[in-house]
């Protein structure tokens, strides 16, 4: 009798969807889970290096560990973190009015229009404090806001880990569709990168910078040569470092109307390149 093949990563796959699923479902911190996450996992590495355990129960019950660790991070991931949320700062101010936050950069950013000497930036901000209007009454918040910044040639622009006060405008977006539909989204702050305060720079995490930094110098390797071609650049610098937000909408909406849009979910490590010796050169293709 022939058995059929297994396919263990069908399981797997299977596992971390229904965490998704409960995370979007239902409210849990994520640490918690991570750490029972953990503890099935160690539990799942014990069983596979006992090799005086043996049979079919020993077997079923290490897999079933692993099963419930893969869960506990797709449950972990999908959750809401209550550190990170948006909801306590639309509390504090009318939206839309102007106001300042005071927050630490949370990601690097990144240049996503250039029209002359102007460039636009976008990068999230965990907002510690905030102000509506122009007073000096400023209150304790939490959360993250997306920062669109307007910046001339001798402004300065933000890093990762710089802890920054901003002057703008508040907007909220709202989900349209999906198990949120109609529910408050994410908050957009816009501003001038000239009404911008640096304060100081003792924030972040080291680790992450220095990645952070890697990820820039590679941005600047693969400009070269490349000036006179900035849509192919936006794509490898999409594909490759995960820039997603320089690709312009027209070119974003045609990649999405040939249903190609999946190549830009491929990270660079992901990408094998096959050499193929010719008479006509040599021939690169990704697949």
């Amino acid at each position: 009798m022939q058995h059929l093949p297994r396919r263990p990563l069908a399981g797997l796959a299977l596992a971390f969807i229904t965490g998704t699923g409960l995370g979007l479902t239902a409210s849990t911190a994520p640490l918690p889970l991570l750490f029972i996450s953990g503890l099935f996992l160690t539990l799942a590495l014990a069983g596979t290096f006992q090799t005086h355990w043996q049979g079919t129960l020993c077997t079923a019950t290490t897999q079933t560990c692993l099963l419930a660790a893969i869960l506990g991070l797709g449950w972990a991931n999908a959750a809401p973190d209550p550190g990170a949320g948006d909801h306590t700062i639309p509390t504090l101010i009318t939206l839309p009015t102007g106001a300042s936050l005071t927050g630490m950069i949370s990601d690097e950013p990144v240049c996503v229009s250039k029209r002359g000497e102007k460039a636009t930036w976008k990068f999230p901000m965990v907002v510690e404090q905030v102000r509506a209007g122009w007073s000096n009454d400023w209150q304790q918040a939490t959360g993250t806001v997306r920062i669109r910044l307007y910046a001339d040639p001798q402004d300065r622009i933000p890093t990762y880990g710089e802890h920054w006060s901003f002057r703008g405008y508040l907007a909220q977006a709202t989900f349209k569709k999906g198990l949120f539909a109609g529910k408050p989204g994410s908050l957009f702050f816009s501003g001038k990168a000239s009404k911008g305060r640096f304060i100081d720079h003792n924030g972040g995490n080291p680790l992450v910078a220095t990645c952070l930094q890697g990820r820039t110098w590679a941005g600047r390797y693969l400009e070269q040569g490349l000036g006179d071609r900035p849509e192919q650049l936006l794509i490898l610098n999409s594909i490759l470092l995960g820039y997603y937000s320089q690709i312009p909408r027209d070119l974003y909406q045609a990649f999405a109307n040939t249903g190609t849009l999946h190549v830009f979910a491929i990270s660079g490590s992901h990408i094998p390149i096959i050499v193929n010796k010719s008479t006509l050169g040599n021939c690169l293709y990704p697949l």
